[in-house]
């Protein structure tokens, strides 16, 4: 397990963030968010751990009065305490007479009650503003945690792709000694040598040192990592990596990447089993240069990794984050924002069942990315949002990602900011019969039966939560919640029976108690559905126009009717492009089967005309918007005028854009 959680307090941009990174840790959220942060901090605080680099301000950015920030890591020692006491008893049963002192030096730390009882160890950097550094824990026992618990930062950006060199440093600091002795290392490697090569040897390096010295130069030392990765540089032949026998460089940067973050995992993976060491590879954006399959591949070589290794990445790929939920079977995804120039942490809630996790593709997971979300029922509101007319218009709609389910419920599951513990402002915008249904025979609504996340007047758990609500939010959810079960247990709604007109106050009421109830759960509801917002009395000779200059056959049908009434106009233009009557029926359900409900006979062919000749759902829209912006948006002066004229012709659509446009 290695490292078990972080904490950091006043550091940046993070006031007091903690997040448990015991297992495959993934961080994602918009750029300026502060991940970058969190990784500064924590590189921060390992380049301090044994040495003073305090050169860099990681005060907080928006508070000047804070005296001090704090990094903390707590350290597992559980898997340490138990090799290091298994390894003590075989060395007594068996009398031997070596053991590695590291084992003494971990239980040493257990019985000094530095660790807490779940064998953890709290390692705390306090610096103040003036530079000062406090430390909870001495030197010495930082030194053992940087040599047990090692952390490498990789910024793929920064890779040299064609010269792998800092691999041969990672080699050498996981397979160096604690005891090393650097003078003792030295008169030794001396003597080697002078054995395989005579004493010329020592003429030779004696040479070099006077030369250099003599021209005021000196070599720079290395580290102890270097020196041992250079042992192994020599016992392999050589340091220059290459792969399929050609250098690196013959090769493409993806395919360079790969093989190094593969690598690099793999080596540390099997070096640390071999060690008795727990470490850390933190790897910002290991997508960066990757083609989609061997995001894949390096996907199932981070999820095959042992449980010492600790592997924690920062991205903002998709397909990377559907593929670890796949594979791994215990993760921690967290999820930034910036809330009042501070950066927010959420810990994405766990996939429930297999099930779940084969509906996930890389579309679901790219919305864990996204800065706004409209869940649209079907693909005609996505039509009508994407349209390019309206993105004009309403620029700010561009910001938002939008998702058409199908009526699929699941999918909602998968993507919904709530569901998943994600702090990603959203709407969900459905027809109203997804709330309500029309039971002809006692001619009463009913609540349909739906996820929470569709329809949270049928979720009971909702209403238990409403039940301890206070001020307007009690109102407007546990007050109108109970209101309206009320209305749809006591009241009958009887309609028009030709034309489905709904002419009750109580109904129009209802209505508006329902969309402001489900509003406050960010869910927008139409009056009945999209297209009874594309289509209405305020438009009507409007559309009208466009519809005669476009569909002269069903215009002739539509003729056929003689219709004198503007609200029975409308109705009928709605069927013809997929809508529903006002009591929220269908054709179908108006009428029954075969429209076996009909008696009139002329009025029965007039509707079998109009179900021959209906219009697809959604080829029309982009076609009717080009026809009004051409005519009646386009040639207008300014702006205001502009969303004037829309808001007029479609105030349902213009209330969903403000509604869309509040959640920025």
């Amino acid at each position: 397990m290695g490292i078990s959680h972080i904490e950091l307090r006043n550091c940046l941009s993070l006031v007091d963030i903690k997040m448990d990174i015991s297992s495959l840790t993934c961080l994602i959220g918009a750029n300026g968010t502060g991940k970058s942060n969190i990784l500064r901090a924590i590189q921060y605080y390992y380049d301090n751990l044994t040495s003073n680099n305090n050169s860099k301000n990681l005060h907080d950015i928006n508070n000047p009065f804070c005296p001090f920030f704090e990094i903390t890591i707590y350290y597992d020692f559980s898997k340490l305490l138990t090799i290091s006491r298994n390894q003590i008893f075989r060395k007594i049963s068996s009398d031997k007479n070596e053991l590695n002192p590291l084992f003494y030096k971990i239980l040493s730390i257990k019985n000094e009650n530095h660790l807490d009882k779940n064998n953890l160890l709290k390692v705390t950097l306090r610096e103040y503003r003036n530079k000062k550094q406090e430390w909870n824990i001495p030197y010495e026992m930082r030194a053992f945690i940087k040599h047990i618990f090692p952390i490498y930062f990789i910024e793929t950006r920064k890779i040299n792709l064609t010269d792998w060199d800092n691999l041969w440093e990672i080699i050498g600091d996981l397979s160096k000694f604690s005891n090393f002795n650097k003078r003792e290392f030295e008169s030794d490697l001396e003597s080697l040598f002078n054995d395989i090569f005579g004493k010329n040897y020592s003429k030779i390096v004696k040479m070099i040192n006077t030369t250099l010295r003599d021209s005021n130069l000196r070599v720079e030392p290395s580290s102890i990592s270097g020196k041992f990765g250079t042992i192994y540089q020599l016992q392999m032949g050589g340091r220059k990596f290459n792969y399929r026998n050609e250098n690196l460089d013959v090769f493409s940067d993806g395919i360079n990447s790969l093989n190094y973050l593969k690598i690099l995992i793999k080596l540390v993976n099997r070096i640390s089993i071999a060690k008795l060491k727990e470490p850390t590879i933190i790897i910002d954006e290991p997508e960066i240069s990757l083609y989609p399959k061997f995001i894949d591949e390096l996907a199932e070589v981070i999820c095959s990794k042992n449980k010492k290794l600790n592997i924690f990445l920062v991205t903002h790929s998709p397909r990377l984050i559907r593929n670890l939920i796949d594979f791994c079977d215990k993760h921690n995804i967290y999820h930034t924002t910036i809330n009042n120039n501070y950066t927010a942490l959420r810990r994405m809630s766990s996939f429930g069942n297999k099930g779940e996790i084969v509906n996930l593709t890389e579309l679901e997971a790219s919305f864990y990315f996204s800065k706004g979300i409209v869940i649209l029922e079907g693909k005609s509101d996505l039509q009508v949002l994407k349209n390019k007319n309206i993105k004009k218009l309403f620029p700010f709609l561009k910001e938002f990602d939008y998702y058409s389910l199908d009526s699929n419920t699941v999918n909602l599951e998968l993507i919904h900011p709530d569901n998943k513990n994600i702090n990603i402002p959203y709407v969900v915008v459905l027809d109203f019969d997804q709330i309500i249904q029309y039971d002809q025979k006692d001619k009463k609504f009913n609540l349909r039966s739906k996820s929470k996340w569709f329809n949270p007047l049928k979720d009971n758990k909702t209403f238990q939560k409403e039940l301890y609500t206070f001020g307007k939010r009690r109102i407007k959810t546990f007050h109108y919640h109970k209101r309206i079960k009320g209305i749809l247990e006591k009241c009958n709604f009887p309609f028009d029976y030709k034309w489905g007109f709904i002419n009750d106050n109580l109904f129009k009421t209802l209505n508006s108690l329902i969309k402001d109830y489900c509003l406050g759960y960010n869910i927008f509801l139409f009056n009945s559905t999209l297209e009874g917002a594309l289509i209405n009395i305020n438009n009507y000779q409007l559309f009208f126009n466009w519809f005669s200059a476009n569909y002269p056959k069903q215009v002739g049908i539509f003729n056929k009717f003689n219709l004198k009434n503007l609200q029975e106009k409308v109705t009928l233009l709605r069927l013809f492009f997929g809508g529903k009557f006002d009591n929220l029926n269908t054709v179908e359900m108006q009428y029954g089967k075969q429209l076996i409900n009909i008696t009139n006979q002329p009025f029965k062919d007039l509707i079998n005309e109009l179900l021959n000749y209906k219009i697809g759902k959604t080829r029309w829209i982009d076609n009717f918007f080009d026809y009004f912006f051409e005519y009646y948006i386009d040639n207008l002066p300014n702006p205001t005028d502009k969303i004037k004229v829309f808001k007029d012709n479609f105030p349902e659509i213009y209330n969903l854009i403000n509604v869309i446009k509040n959640k920025l």
